[in-house]
């Protein structure tokens, strides 16, 4: 498949994933912090509750992110944008499925391994969400 824009390169995408990291870090104490106020202080007790509420509280984090702009800060940073394969935005059904996808993807290290080997730079969980991550320039404004 021909593309107009250039993938983005690894370290690009580790560096993102170490910002992100940190960022989604500070968003899960949030999310914390509003558990224990909803239950009066008592938190979530229950582990596997617990766990998929950390989940969909970094889904929150990084689908938002992915259909409202296509960049977290982290790829902000790093000079990323997230696109479908004809480098359009993402649509809430690829972003949620990239999510799903990228969990095992990622805690297995399967994702960054096989984005080495791939010609096209995608991780497994691009090439079924029908994803890609380019490198991207915001267009220069110019002052009048």
């Amino acid at each position: 498949m021909t593309h107009t824009s250039k993938p983005a390169p690894i370290f690009r995408r580790l560096g993102a994933i170490l910002y992100d990291s940190i960022l989604l870090f500070a968003f899960l104490m949030l999310a914390s912090a509003i558990s224990y106020f909803v239950t009066f202080g008592h938190g979530i007790n229950i582990l596997i509750i617990k766990q998929l509420y950390y989940i969909a509280a970094g889904a929150l984090f990084f689908i938002w992110s992915w259909t409202h702009g296509g960049r977290t800060v982290g790829m902000m940073v790093w000079k990323l944008k997230l696109v479908d394969h004809n480098d359009n935005p993402l649509k809430l059904k690829q972003a949620l499925l990239r999510y799903i996808l990228s969990i095992p993807s990622f805690w297995l290290g399967i994702g960054i391994i096989y984005c080495l080997l791939d010609d096209d730079k995608q991780t497994l969980h691009d090439k079924f969400s029908k994803s890609r991550v380019i490198f991207y320039h915001a267009p220069k404004k110019i002052k009048v």
